[in-house]
């Protein structure tokens, strides 16, 4: 490595949190109040908007000048386009794509600083989050199922590639904005735009195939923000999001069959937790289930 490119890495900052914004940016000025309140002053934010009739966006990002930087894309990408934007222009060491209407609500800096340097397999630390619901009682069910079906994780520890594709594949939900991106590593990798709203399990498939591996924390640092309006709240409702989810699965699947992991190809194969959260939300959208659910708790409480 040259002199200029070790003196870059010196001087690079540890976290640029990147914010893909779309439509009409109803909750950004609470997601950019949350990082200037919680984030080190030296912390780059950048929000970046995907091209909508609305300018609000740009008009909201633009009061924070002094702090936030504002790009707006010439042409619309998408989701998976603007997220692979927002890794190819971050600056820092860490990387962190946060919703427009997510709120952060502490500062990662001093557990990023500890684990930068781990080692050449590492690509990233997934934190702890809250779901903050805004009232969708629907959603509200549908997030209590997954907590109830998820695996758990052991805390602060490096987890390997291959166990962590199996914590995957039985319904483990990372949610994506409390992952912070080793960027080096991340740039390497792209999000598909034939994806809608599971591109984040397909690029924690993808880096988990290349061997990568996480850290977990159990420091919460986001409340993820769960709203009907959201993308991955259409396309869970119209199936959209677990015909993606099932393609996933497949390619473990053939990870699996080719590197001769049994266990792992069983789970893939099977999908249980993706065919049971299908199910259950298809229950949970027609209001008669969810009335006599209602009646069943109500009888339960007395």
């Amino acid at each position: 490595m040259c002199e200029s490119s070790i003196t870059r890495k010196m001087n690079q900052p540890l976290l640029h949190v990147m914010i893909p914004a779309y439509g009409n940016g109803r909750y950004l000025e609470l997601t950019l109040n949350s990082a200037i309140e919680n984030l080190e002053p030296q912390t780059l934010i950048t929000v970046i908007e995907d091209p909508s009739e609305s300018s609000e966006i740009e008009k909201l990002a633009k009061k924070y000048n002094s702090r936030v930087s504002y790009l707006r894309n010439e042409l619309r990408l998408g989701i998976a386009g603007n997220f692979n934007k927002c890794l190819k222009l971050s600056q820092a060491t860490f990387t962190q794509i946060c919703g427009h209407d997510d709120l952060i609500i502490c500062d990662p800096s001093d557990e990023l600083r500890k684990i930068k340097n781990i080692n050449e397999q590492f690509c990233g630390n997934i934190f702890s989050s809250r779901v903050l619901n805004t009232g969708d009682n629907k959603l509200k069910v549908v997030d209590s199922f997954k907590r109830f079906i998820q695996p758990k994780i052991r805390p602060n520890t490096q987890i390997d590639s291959v166990e962590f594709l199996e914590k995957l594949m039985i319904g483990y939900w990372a949610y994506f904005p409390a992952i912070l991106w080793k960027t080096d590593v991340a740039k390497q990798f792209e999000f598909n735009s034939k994806f809608e709203s599971a591109m984040d399990l397909q690029f924690l498939v993808d880096l988990s195939i290349k061997r990568y591996e996480f850290i977990f924390s159990e420091k919460q640092i986001l409340n993820y923000r769960r709203h009907s309006e959201s993308a991955s709240s259409k396309n869970a409702l119209v199936g959209r999001r677990f015909i993606e989810e099932m393609e996933c699965h497949k390619r473990v699947y053939y990870f699996a069959k080719e590197k001769r992991l049994t266990k792992l190809k069983i789970q893939a194969k099977i999908a249980l937790s993706v065919r049971l959260n299908a199910a259950f939300s298809v229950l949970v959208s027609h209001e008669n289930f969810y009335t006599k659910l209602k009646q069943l708790i109500k009888v339960a409480k007395t």
